[in-house]
């Protein structure tokens, strides 16, 4: 049996690759990275301030704002759990540890401690920022509030972590050289495996991680179907029995952004195979961009339908809405492609974008747009360079 005093093996190789790693950015790019995230951090955290100094009456005053600031840090704790025991799995692969007679339990408790150490490391954070907002706004009892944010932190972090390594099923598939498991797959419709197949062919099956035009079956996918279904359904039941167009046209964009969302994979613009081969960077990732595209129309299309029998006069609607989702969709895709690893990361980042630029479009209006055009286009040209590149 493997000491559990070695547990901590992984939580060194971590640190070192993530060190090695910060290592290889050139310095001309560290510069960029740290004065740019201090600017990008300076100018809403001085809005932040402005705003809890003006509304600090108003904020004192309601009372289920700060349980669910609590609930907030434990959904924060739970995706980075998710996040974290996701990387620390596939490490346990690493050559470093392969040498080890080390058993599926073992690099899952491995995993674990790698994760909970993480935690606990970035849990005071919660909390100072949790306290700093309360001595703002003067709320009684900061400490106790930022205490309470750090825990609420760690207990999601945990919850996170046993979800994803206490699974023998789920940890098995992170685990790589793992042994399969028996998983039911979904076998795609006959248009769209030809659409796959289409040149160049496979990309959008590598990128969402099919298996020979067959999308492996999991609880979280169906979690998402059913959740994509609901925003289609009821926004569409409630136009017709309004007949009015907006829910259904509403409900028809968010359906379809979100099945681009819970779809759309682009890791493998990262892999040294492609950067090899005699393809161009824009036909790869349009290529892995197909099915992801075909699947948000489609469920765009059922409850557009319903908004025009609601209302047929208010097609101007409907292809306003289709325009809409295509460049929602293209301007997820670009941080879908910006970050690989975690399509986590790029959610949240794509949302703290929109509310931010959302929030400042009532001041800057059209720089507004120009500022996430300049950002988008900026993105593009690290992801083409990383393409050709590997940095």
């Amino acid at each position: 049996m493997f000491p559990k005093q070695r547990d901590g093996f992984l939580v060194k190789l971590l640190r070192l690759s993530l060190r090695n790693q910060w290592r290889e950015i050139p310095l001309s790019s560290q510069l960029f990275l740290i004065i740019g995230g201090v600017f990008c951090l300076l100018w809403p955290l001085s809005d932040l301030r402005d705003f809890l100094h003006a509304n600090a009456a108003g904020l004192r005053a309601t009372p289920w704002l700060w349980p669910a600031t609590l609930a907030l840090c434990l959904i924060t704790g739970a995706c980075f759990g998710l996040q974290s025991s996701a990387r620390a799995l596939a490490s346990t692969g690493a050559p470093y540890l392969q040498v080890l007679p080390l058993s599926r339990q073992e690099q899952r408790r491995m995993a674990a401690f790698a994760c909970h150490t993480g935690s606990f490391l970035t849990a005071p954070l919660a909390g100072i920022a949790l306290t700093l907002i309360c001595l703002t706004i003067d709320k009684p009892e900061p400490a106790l509030w930022g205490i309470g944010a750090a825990l609420a932190y760690i207990a999601g972090a945990a919850l996170g972590i046993t979800a994803r390594t206490a699974s023998r099923t789920q940890a098995r598939a992170e685990i790589p050289g793992a042994e399969p498991s028996r998983i039911f797959h979904l076998p795609l419709p006959a248009g769209l495996h030809r659409l796959d197949r289409a040149c160049p062919a496979w990309l959008s099956s590598w990128a969402v991680g099919m298996e020979a035009g067959r999308l492996p079956f999991s609880v979280p996918r169906l979690l998402g179907f059913l959740l994509v279904l609901a925003v289609a359904a009821l926004p569409g039941a409630a136009s017709l029995a309004d007949r009015h167009s907006g829910p259904a046209t509403i409900g028809a964009v968010l359906a379809g952004f979100l099945a681009f969302i819970l779809v759309v994979r682009c890791r493998p613009l990262g892999s040294p195979v492609l950067r090899s081969a005699p393809i161009g960077f824009m036909k790869t990732w349009f290529g892995m961009l197909r099915l992801p595209l075909v699947l948000s129309l489609g469920f765009f299309i059922l409850p557009d339908c319903a908004a025009l029998a609601a209302q047929p006069s208010a097609w101007v609607m409907s292809a306003s809405g289709a325009i809409g989702l295509l460049v929602l969709d293209a301007a997820y895709a670009v941080f879908a492609a910006f970050f690989l690893i975690s399509p986590l990361l790029a959610a949240g980042s794509f949302f703290t974008v929109i509310l931010y630029a959302s929030y400042k479009w009532v001041t800057y209006h059209a720089v507004v747009y120009i500022c996430f055009a300049a950002l988008l286009a900026l993105m593009v040209h690290g992801i083409r360079r990383r393409f050709y590149h590997g940095n």
